[in-house]
Order: C-alpha cells, then structure tokens, then sequence
C-alpha cells in the first residue's frame, strides 16, 4: 500500500526531496512561536547548538538552469502569510496538506469569507511553479529593492522575499492590507503601503526606497559607532557605570530598514549590494525593479506612470493580458495592432514578451489568458531625442485617434495639412502616409520636420510684425512732426495777427 506522505506527494507540488531548485537566503527575523507556520520547538533548539563550519552558500542565477546537485535545499518561501497557512480543516484532502502551498489561498480566501473584488481587478494567481518562474524571469536577488503592485493575498510578495529582496508593495483593498500587515510585521524587508496605486503617487513611492536605501548605511554605521565605546566600557572594571546595557546608547534604525541595518553590520554595506544589482542589459544598477500581477483594468494607466521612470526604474516585470501583451511587444508597423501605445512604450522602454499563463492558473478564472512581460526602462539620456516629450506624445496620440485618415488630415488642429504634407516629403515618407505606416525613428523625424517648420513661420511671423511695427513707429514719428509744423504755424499766425 502507498503510504500517506507519497499520497500527499502526488497530489501536490513536488516534494522537497525531489526538487532540484538553488538555494535561496532565508529571512532574518523568526516569527512568535504562537504563530501559525512558525518553526516547530525541535528546528528552534537546533539553532541555538554552536555553529558549526558551513560553506558559503550560492545564491541563485536565474539565468542558468536549475542545479543538477541532488543534495541541493530546496528555497524556503518564509512560513508567514494567513493566506499560506494550511487550513484550519485537518479531516484530509486538500484542505489539510501539511506544507504551505499557494493553492491554499484558495481554502483560506473560502474560510474567511473574502471575496476577490471584481471592482478591483482582483485575480490570485494561485500556482507555486509560475510564481517561482516570474522571479527568476525577473533576476530578483538579495539587496534588490522590488516595488510590488497589488500584493492581494502575497502569493508573489512571498517567493519575492524568499529571494533575500527588499519589498515595498501597495495594496488598496482594505481587508487584504489588514491582513498583510499583521501576518508580517515580524519581517523588516517588506514595507507595505495603504492606497490606490494610481493616487498613492508611486513615483515619490519609488524615491522614498531609494532614499531610505541610502541611509540604511548610515544608521548602520551609527549603530555601530554607539556600540563600539560602550562595549569597551562594558570590560574596564566593576563599576557601576559599566550595568546599563550595551544597547541604551544604540540609535535604533526605523522598522522599515531594520533588516537591512543587520545585513550592512554582518558584512556587506547595503548600499553597495543595491548598487551591484542590475539588469541584464547593465544599464540598471542601483535601481528599482517593478514586479506586479497588475489588475487588468489599470494596467494602461500604471504603464502610463511607470514607463517615463528610467533614471529610477531598472525593469518592470508585469503580468497583463495575454492580448494586450502581444500588442505592446510588437515592434512592426502597418498592421492593425499597431497603435500609440506602441510608439509609447519603444521610446521609454525595450519590451520583450516572456511567457504565457493560463487562465486556470488564477482564482477566479478570469476570461482571458495572462502573460509576463518585461520592459527594460531607458533613461533619459538613452531615450530618442525629440523637441518636446509632451507634444511628441500628443502629436502621436492625435495622428491614431483618426488611423483611417491621412496624417495630412488627422492632426489638425495641431498642424495644417500644406505643414504635415511637407514635413512627410522632407522625412521621405509618402505625402498620404497614415499613422500605422510609421516606425518610431520616422515619427521622431517627422516631429522635428514640422518643429522647424514651426520655427521657420514663428521668425517669419516675428519679422512681418517687427516691420509693421517699424512702420508704424514711422507713421507716428511723421504724425507728431506734421502735428508739430500745425502747431508753429497757429503761433506765427496769432502773433502776426498781435
């Protein structure tokens, strides 16, 4: 007969035994023995016994395939979460497996009478094996700062930590932002942040992670030079100066950076493991990387936010429809899918479609397939240069609001059609062009073409003015002299008359 652990086994995810995943850092802060998932009394003890020599232990690469070392720990996802938990039903079955599991949102989700919140675009994605898949699509390592959109239930915000990152998420939904917070108040790397992500104003959001990632060593260092004259004294003699402890005079750094106070005193400075952190590309070092299970509905309008923030976002990682992830990939004009959100996203980012998720990996079901896809954010200094982003954008936008027409014809009011006719010839392009035909190099020349056409009518425009206003300045100068020569004439007049 098959015993109970391997019918466990084959119902579910596979065992720790038989995965051959690297390792990833645990987090530092344990949880109250009281809590549900905390380590058991036995795995307690064993920490207290010394320390024995351990080899450093690798962190992982996500570019590489998974380790073929059969001896090789699974990643420990961090054993807090009320979502993650199994259920409170031990009668057998899936509601009783003894590991935490993703799935076991679902079990929870029912208990608790919560509802995914159709208003909020609330799908949980449900699956341990996409989740670890994202991460490691997104090089999430230790010391990298992630900003989290929407955690929900914190199915991703877990596996995100389990890679030794630093969280911030936003969460909007009352309930879920409860619950979030009192399950990890125990955990320094995550900070969450109560409201809309479309209000909460993200990219000051982003700015205060960066600012905060910068004095995280500074209040290390303080810690550190607080401690190092007490503990000097603490040896001296038996004084009675020498019983306050060691601690009274340690300046405490805020909760949020706690975590990576202790990492910076073990070893490495916290900023320089942020700065080491980058993109494939190189270009993202000591910046931010956004990894979301966005809500479908807001999807254009975090992007609208997200992607003009090169110098402080390295990558976005985000999960959207499967169609509209096909759309903003596509790099060829002249189809039908081609729009301006196209010309939006290749001139602040570089897209690449990852991979697809199905539908039935959510709870609820949505109607449509998801997708991972990556936007590599440029710069400022490395995105195409244009005589204004604003009208560059507006121009665009105007031009496909009528596709069908000519550009010569869908940009008034902005332009004339003799200037757009013009600026097309002078860019080489046909003079009955429609939106869709151009690439994004040739709505940059032609935005320049009818910039200089612009300039060259405004000097134009400048020099008749200032010629009617020379003549106008002469007129009145004749004016007064006629009106002066009357005048002489009146007095010669009245004093010959004297």
């Amino acid at each position: 007969m098959l015993s109970t652990s391997t019918l466990l086994c084959s119902h579910r995810a596979p065992c720790p035994s038989t995965a051959q995943r690297p390792p990833a850092p645990r987090l530092a802060p344990a949880l109250p023995a009281g809590r549900r998932g905390a380590p058991s009394g036995g795995s307690r003890s064993r920490s207290r016994q010394a320390p024995g020599p351990k080899p450093p232990t690798p962190h992982p690469d996500p570019s590489q395939p998974p380790s073929a070392d059969e001896n090789a720990e699974p990643p420990e996802v961090p054993s807090v979460g009320w979502m993650w938990q199994p259920s409170s039903d031990r009668s057998g079955g899936a509601a009783s497996r003894p590991m935490p599991s993703a799935m076991a949102t679902v079990v929870n989700l029912y208990e608790n009478r919560i509802k995914a919140k159709k208003s909020l675009g609330q799908n949980f994605l449900t699956d341990d094996s996409i989740l670890r898949d994202i991460v490691a699509a997104a090089g999430v390592g230790p010391g990298d700062l992630v900003l989290e959109v929407g955690p929900g239930t914190g199915n991703l915000t877990k596996h995100l930590l389990a890679t030794g990152a630093r969280v911030t998420a936003v969460e909007k939904d009352d309930t879920l932002y409860g619950r979030l917070t009192e399950e990890y108040k125990e955990v320094p790397e995550l900070r969450l942040v109560h409201g809309d992500a479309l209000k909460v104003g993200l990219e000051d959001v982003l700015r205060g992670m960066l600012t905060q990632e910068r004095q995280a060593p500074e209040a290390a260092a303080e810690a550190e030079t607080a401690e190092a004259p007490t503990a000097a004294s603490g040896g001296d003699s038996d004084s009675g100066s020498s019983s306050l402890p060691s601690t009274s005079a340690k300046a405490e750094p805020p909760a949020a950076v706690a975590g990576v106070g202790r990492r910076a005193r073990g070893g490495a400075a916290a900023g320089r493991s942020v700065a080491s952190s980058s993109s494939p590309g190189g270009g993202g070092r000591g910046k931010i990387k956004v990894v979301a299970n966005l809500p479908y509905n807001i999807t254009r309008d975090v992007l609208t936010q997200l992607l003009p923030l090169g110098e402080l976002i390295a990558e976005l990682h985000v999960m959207i429809q499967h169609e509209a992830a096909e759309r903003l990939t596509e790099k060829t004009p002249g189809g039908p899918e081609w729009r301006a959100a196209n010309i939006r996203t290749l001139f602040y980012s570089k897209p690449r479609y990852r991979f697809r998720i199905s539908r039935h990996k959510y709870d609820p079901v949505p109607g449509v397939d998801g997708a991972l896809v990556t936007f590599a954010l440029l710069p400022p200094g490395s995105r195409p240069r244009v005589p204004s982003e604003r009208s560059f954008h507006s121009l665009v936008a105007k031009a496909f609001s009528e596709r069908r027409k000519k550009m010569r014809n869908s940009v008034q009011p902005l332009y004339s059609p003799e200037q757009v006719e013009r600026a097309l010839l002078g860019c080489g392009l046909s003079a009955d062009a429609r939106a869709q035909d151009l690439t994004l190099q040739q709505w940059v020349a032609l935005a320049w073409a009818l910039q200089a056409q612009a300039a060259e009518q405004a000097a134009e425009l400048l020099g008749r003015a200032g010629g009617e206003a020379a003549e106008a300045e002469e007129a009145e100068e004749e004016a007064a002299g006629e009106a002066q020569a009357g005048a002489g004439q009146v007095a010669e007049a009245a004093v010959g008359e004297r």
